[in-house]
């Protein structure tokens, strides 16, 4: 199969400030570094660490549970209608996983699951891509979301 390369310099979407599901995103250390031509693709394991979420009018962060903000009707129905913005999958996932008990844990920058139900918890002790971020289609990736 063909994933595309981590470390792809793509700084004319970037610039754009296109937000589709697709778009690549800033790594943090392209962050840190201040190098905005260096992105993260969704294949890459730090993106639903590091990816940026909580743009424009979507109400989503990594912190703590789902509140009542990011539950609201009108945040909902952005994922489902995209109205005038489109969240990316990476905000629902993330929204997803809160509701699902997984919490972040930002000093590590990794998703914990110590929140989740314990059945689930077994069959899946890292968070699953349920929206098919990565846009890969091999066994090894596919079947987490299969078996949720």
């Amino acid at each position: 199969f063909f994933a595309p390369p981590i470390g792809m310099r793509n700084a004319s979407i970037l610039k754009a400030g296109m937000r589709t599901s697709t778009s690549p995103i800033i790594s943090a250390a392209a962050a840190s570094s201040g190098d905005d031509d260096v992105v993260l693709v969704a294949a890459d394991p730090r993106y639903s660490t590091h990816g940026p979420i909580g743009k424009d009018d979507f109400i989503v962060s990594r912190e703590g549970g789902a509140t009542d903000e990011e539950m609201s009707n009108e945040n909902i129905l952005l994922i489902v209608t995209g109205d005038h913005i489109k969240p990316t999958d990476l905000e629902v996932n993330t929204l997803i996983w809160k509701c699902l008990g997984y919490r972040f844990d930002s000093e590590q920058k990794v998703w914990t699951n110590e929140k989740v139900f314990p059945k689930w918890k077994i069959n899946f002790p890292e968070p699953p891509d349920l929206i098919g971020m990565q846009r890969i289609y091999a066994p090894e990736i596919d079947k987490p979301s299969l078996r949720a």
